[in-house]
């Protein structure tokens, strides 16, 4: 599946990733279902099995014709060397390097083995080709990071006990307006999207059960300080893996690699397999750590930190390890006092298939 979120109040401090999303679906699906369903599902998370996995969410733009371009982590591969044969060449491959997101052109190249990077340019922190800048000429900006004043009161009194900024992050919009008649004759509308892979043998009974949850946090809001008003957004559900009838990952057959779209916690099989084959492994490394969903953790403890944990982010890439299909694991802490439940922490990796390492082709 396929959600897409256009965002009606910017995400409060970052835009949601993988472990916050599965906590915030999971939280809804004991609301809307009860506890015990939410206990059954999690148990259907074992060693090498998982009922679903989600990625991260990412930005997309859609035209004024209702056509959507998905931008996507950039995988981290190693660095080629490239004649350098002017200053200006120089520029554009020190911009492109710094790009964090690829187009999906982009992203087949890299998954099918074809990617050239004289092909691609940088535009608006995306690496595309020229036709698609051609197309996104109006993309200046994806993201705008800002801060905004809040305080905080005192019900008693009503008075103003403390003011403070937090940090905001809202998508920017882009539209060209005709001067004489002042008509929108192009628009860019922003958003962002993120996509489940449901097991088969699950798919009948949760896909139902994760729309409910995704159309009950459409109303709750996504990320952190939804209770002021953040995160709320208006949800779209495709449920095929498909833009414009296209698949958004192209089919390889002989793949040796993965690349993850989402944050990943190792597991046992991981770290064997990640340590077997360190030279073919990149990734970066993100210290994780935050507070446990506490709106639904009625007469419980509040603001209850999660245990501090090191993932690896989006774009990771790795060897395949043989025809294992799950990759990361489900982190569960010990019984904590005060609590009824074990925390949970989702760093299952949403993978894609990759034809090799491209530093040997």
């Amino acid at each position: 599946m396929i959600i897409y979120l256009q965002p009606k109040t910017p995400f409060s401090k970052a835009v949601p990733r993988s472990d916050t999303l599965f906590g915030a679906i999971c939280w809804s699906i004991r609301l809307l279902y009860g506890e015990q369903e939410l206990i059954d599902l999690l148990n259907g998370f074992q060693e090498n099995a998982a009922p679903f996995v989600l990625s991260s969410v990412f930005p997309f733009v859609q035209n004024i014709k209702g056509q959507k371009s998905l931008f996507f982590p950039r995988p981290m591969l190693p660095p080629k060397i490239s004649e350098l044969t002017s200053e200006e060449k120089y520029q554009e491959e020190k911009k492109a390097k710094k790009a964090k997101f690829v187009s999906q052109t982009a992203f087949a190249a890299m998954l099918d083995g074809s990617f050239k990077q004289d092909n691609f340019i940088a535009h608006a922190d995306v690496l595309m080709t020229q036709a698609e800048k051609d197309q996104l000429k109006l993309l200046t900006k994806l993201l705008v990071e800002t801060e905004v004043a809040r305080n905080t009161i005192n019900r008693l009194t009503n008075a103003t006990v403390n003011l403070f900024h937090e940090p905001i992050v809202a998508i920017r919009q882009h539209e060209k307006v005709a001067k004489l008649t002042g008509e929108i004759s192009e628009k860019l509308t922003s958003g962002f999207y993120f996509l489940v892979k449901i097991d088969s043998q699950f798919d009948q009974k949760l896909r139902p059960m994760l729309k409910a949850a995704i159309s009950f946090l459409q109303e709750k809001g996504f990320g952190g300080n939804t209770s002021v008003g953040f995160g709320q957004c208006a949800v779209e559900i495709s449920d095929s893996l498909t833009v414009a009838n296209k698949a958004i990952f192209p089919e390889i057959a002989d793949a040796k690699q993965l690349v993850t779209l989402s944050l990943m916690f190792p597991n046992n099989a991981d770290t064997q397999n990640l340590t077997t084959n360190q030279e073919h492994c990149y990734g970066q490394l993100e210290r994780r750590k935050g507070f446990l969903e506490s709106a639904y953790v009625r007469g419980e403890i509040k603001q209850i930190w999660k245990p501090t944990l090191f993932m690896f982010s989006e774009g990771a890439v790795f060897p395949k390890d043989n025809n294992r299909q799950v990759y990361g694991k489900l982190f569960e802490e010990e019984q904590r006092a005060g609590l009824s439940f074990r925390v949970k922490i989702n760093g299952l990796a949403y993978t894609v298939a990759m034809k090799g390492d491209l530093a040997d082709e």
